[in-house]
C-alpha cells in the first residue's frame, strides 16, 4: 500500500511540474524576448526620454517620439507612447500631431476618429482648422471639405471654408471657389445676429441723413439718436465678432472674382464705422491679385466713411483715416514693382499719415535706385519727413550705388546718415560688405565691415562673410575672417548680445570641421547667462555649444569625440538633454517634403548606429549614477 502510495505521488509530481512550468512559460517567454534599449530606434529614445525626471521635458520629448512613430506608419506604437503623457492638454497635442501625420498619409477617416477623441472643444477645432488647411494647400480640396464639416464652431467653420476659397482662387479655379464660398455663406446665414432688421434699417437711415446733413444742430440731433443705440443693450462685442467674419468672406469673393457681391456684403455691415477695415482687407486682396484700379475704386468709399466720421468728430476717426492710408501706401507700393513709378509717386504724395506716406516713398526711391535713376531716387527721399525713414532710404540707395560698382560714392552716402540712426549705417555697411564677398572680393568686404562702429554688428557682418567664403570654397579665409569676428564679439559690452554672437560663431567652426577652436569658444559662454531669470531662457549658454558642437561631430562619423563633448557638460539634467538630442539624431530622419522639423522614427538600426546606440545607453546610465 505504501508502494502504492509513493508511486501514485510520483506520477503527480510529473504530471503537476509540467503544467507549472507551462504556467511560468509566459514569464520566461517576455523575460527571453525582452530587448535591450538599444536594440531598436524606439527602444532607443523612448529609454532616454523616461530618464527625464522633470515631467514637463519628459512629455515634451514623449510627444516628438510619438509624432516620428507616426510619421513612419506605427500608429498604435505612437498612441502607446502619447498614453504615456498624464497631462491631458499635452495627451490631446499629441494626438492631434498622429492626427494630422494620418492625414498626411491619406488615411483621413481615422485622422477625424483620433481627433475625435480629444476632449478639449478647442483643441478639436483647431486640429481640424490646421489639417483642413495642409489638405487645401496640397490641392487636396474633397478631403479638406471633409474635414471643415465636422468642425464644431461656425466662425472657425467660415475661416477655413475662406482660406480654401482663396487657396483655390489664387491657383486659377475660380469657379470652385465660389462654390465653396457659397458653402461659407450658408452657415453665416445660420449664425445669430446681434443686430434685429428694425435696428439695422434704423441705422441705415441714419448714416443717409448723416451723409446729407449740412446744419451742424441737425448733425448733433442725428448724433444724439446714434448714440441711443448703445442703450438698446447691444451686445457690440458680437457686432464686430460679425463683421469680422463677414469681412473674411468678402475678402475670399474678391479674390475669387465676386468683388460687387464682396461690395455688397459690406454695404450690410450696420456699423458704418467698422466698414473701413473691410474695404481696406478687399482692397488689399485686388492688389495681390494686380488688380489696382480695382482697389482705387473699393478704396475711395473709405472717402465717404472719413466724410461721416469727421463730420461728428467721432473717436474713430484717425483710426478710419489710417486704414485708407495704410491701402494707399500698398496700392502705391504695387505700383512700384510693376514698374510705374510715376503713378506709385502720385499716389503717395495723396497719402496723409505721415508713416505710410513715407514707407510709399522710400518704395519708390529703392525702385530708382535700383533702376539706376539715382538723381529721381535722391529726390524721392528729399520728400520723406520721418528722418529714421530717410536714413533707411539712403543706405538702398547706397546699396545700388555700390552694385552698380560706385562704392567710393556708397560708402560717402553712408558716413552721412546721421548718428542717432548708426543702426541704418550699421545695417548698409553690412549689406555692401557682403555683397562684395558674394562677389569673390573679400578683402573689400573685410575692410567695410571694420568700419562698422557697434562691435556686435561688426561680429556678426564678419561672420557672414566668413560664411560666404566658406560656401564658395575657400575654408582658410573663413576661419581668419571668423577670427576677426571673434574679437569684435569679445567686445561687445552687453552680455545678451555677446552671448549671441559667440554661439553663432562655435556652431560656425564646428560647422567648418575646427572643432579645437569651437571648443575653445564655447568654454567662453557662460553656465548660466540668464541667471535664474525665466524671461531670458533665450539666451545660449555653455551647454548650447557643447550639444551643438556633438551633433555635428555625430554628422561627421566622430561619435567617441561627440561623447566626449557631452562629457564635459557639468550639468545632469543638460547632459541628459544633450544625450537625447544624438538618440533623436540616430533614431530618426527628416519627413521629406516636410516644411516643418519633422521626423520619421526608422525601421531599424543599421550595425553601426546600434553600437553607437549602446554607446549611448551606457552613457546615459553613467550620467544617472552621477
Amino acid at each position: 500500500m505504501k508502494y502504492w502510495t509513493i508511486l501514485l505521488l510520483s506520477v503527480l509530481v510529473l504530471c503537476v511540474e509540467p503544467a507549472v512550468q507551462a504556467q511560468q512559460s509566459p514569464a520566461a517567454e517576455v523575460k527571453a524576448k525582452a530587448s535591450p534599449p538599444w536594440e531598436t530606434p524606439v527602444d532607443l529614445v523612448l529609454y532616454a526620454a523616461r530618464q527625464y525626471k522633470d515631467h514637463s521635458v519628459r512629455y515634451f520629448m514623449l510627444k516628438d517620439i510619438s509624432e516620428s512613430l507616426a510619421h513612419a506608419g506605427d500608429i498604435d506604437r505612437a498612441l502607446d507612447v502619447a498614453q504615456e503623457i498624464k497631462e491631458r492638454g499635452e495627451r490631446d497635442v499629441a494626438r492631434y500631431r498622429i492626427a494630422a501625420a494620418l492625414s498626411q498619409q491619406g488615411n483621413l477617416n481615422q485622422s477625424l476618429e483620433l481627433i475625435r477623441k480629444i476632449k478639449d472643444p478647442n483643441g478639436r477645432t483647431y486640429a481640424r482648422m490646421k489639417i483642413a488647411s495642409a489638405l487645401g494647400k496640397k490641392g487636396k480640396t474633397q478631403e479638406a471639405l471633409k474635414v471643415i464639416q465636422v468642425i464644431e464652431r461656425p466662425t472657425s467653420q467660415i475661416d477655413v471654408f475662406c482660406e480654401l476659397a482663396s487657396t483655390l482662387a489664387k491657383s486659377g479655379d475660380q469657379k470652385q471657389a465660389q462654390a465653396i464660398l457659397k458653402q461659407a455663406q450658408a452657415v453665416f446665414e445660420k449664425m445669430d445676429d446681434p443686430l434685429s432688421e428694425d435696428i439695422r434699417s434704423e441705422l441705415r437711415d441714419l448714416e443717409l441723413m448723416l451723409l446729407a446733413a449740412t446744419d451742424k444742430k441737425q448733425i448733433q440731433e442725428i448724433l444724439k439718436k446714434m448714440i441711443a443705440f448703445d442703450d438698446k443693450d447691444l451686445d457690440l462685442k458680437q457686432v464686430r465678432k460679425r463683421v469680422a467674419t463677414q469681412t473674411r468672406i468678402a475678402t475670399a469673393l474678391a479674390e475669387a472674382g465676386e468683388v460687387e457681391q464682396a461690395l455688397e456684403i459690406v454695404d450690410h455691415i450696420a456699423a458704418w464705422n467698422i466698414r473701413a477695415p473691410a474695404l481696406k482687407s478687399i482692397a488689399r486682396a485686388l492688389v495681390s491679385m494686380g488688380k489696382i484700379k480695382l482697389a482705387q475704386e473699393v478704396i475711395q468709399k473709405n472717402a465717404v466713411i472719413e466724410e461721416l466720421a469727421q463730420k461728428i468728430n467721432h473717436p474713430e476717426l484717425s483710426s478710419i483715416r489710417f486704414e485708407r492710408a495704410t491701402t494707399l501706401k500698398t496700392i502705391s507700393i504695387a505700383l512700384a514693382d510693376r514698374g510705374d513709378l510715376k503713378q506709385a509717386l502720385q499716389i503717395a504724395r495723396t497719402i496723409k499719415n505721415k508713416s505710410s506716406k513715407a514707407l510709399a516713398l522710400q518704395h519708390i526711391a529703392s525702385h530708382f535706385a535700383e533702376e539706376g535713376e539715382f538723381e529721381q531716387a535722391f529726390q524721392v527721399s528729399d520728400l520723406i519727413t520721418l528722418k529714421q525713414v530717410r536714413s533707411e532710404t539712403s543706405g538702398s540707395i547706397a546699396l545700388a550705388l555700390a552694385k552698380s560698382g560706385e562704392i567710393k560714392r556708397a560708402l560717402n552716402i553712408v558716413e552721412q546718415i546721421e548718428d542717432p540712426f548708426i543702426a541704418d549705417r550699421s545695417e548698409t555697411l553690412k549689406q555692401i560688405a557682403c555683397y562684395c564677398a558674394e562677389n569673390n572680393d573679400s578683402l573689400q568686404a573685410v575692410d567695410i565691415a571694420s568700419r562698422i562702429e557697434i562691435a556686435r554688428d561688426r561680429a556678426e557682418t564678419l561672420l557672414k562673410i566668413a560664411s560666404i567664403q566658406a560656401r564658395m570654397g575657400n575654408t582658410k579665409a573663413a576661419l581668419a575672417t571668423v577670427d576677426l569676428a571673434l574679437k569684435s564679439a569679445q567686445k561687445i559690452t552687453l552680455d545678451e548680445n555677446r552671448t549671441g554672437v559667440l554661439y553663432r560663431i562655435v556652431s560656425f567652426l564646428a560647422e567648418e570641421g575646427a572643432f579645437t577652436k569651437a571648443l575653445e569658444v564655447a568654454g567662453q559662454l557662460k553656465t548660466d547667462p540668464n541667471q535664474g531669470n525665466p524671461e531670458k531662457f533665450w539666451l545660449h549658454d555653455q551647454t548650447d555649444a557643447f550639444r551643438k558642437i556633438a551633433i555635428v561631430l555625430v554628422d561627421k562619423n566622430e561619435f567617441q569625440k561627440a561623447m566626449q563633448v557631452i562629457h564635459r557638460i557639468n550639468n545632469q539634467e543638460s547632459r541628459m538633454e544633450a544625450l537625447f538630442s544624438i538618440a533623436e539624431k540616430i533614431s530618426t530622419d527628416p519627413v521629406p517634403e516636410s516644411s516643418g522639423h519633422d521626423r520619421r522614427m526608422k525601421k531599424k538600426f543599421t550595425t553601426v548606429e546600434k553600437q553607437r546606440a549602446r554607446q549611448l545607453v551606457e552613457a546615459i546610465q553613467k550620467n544617472d549614477s552621477v
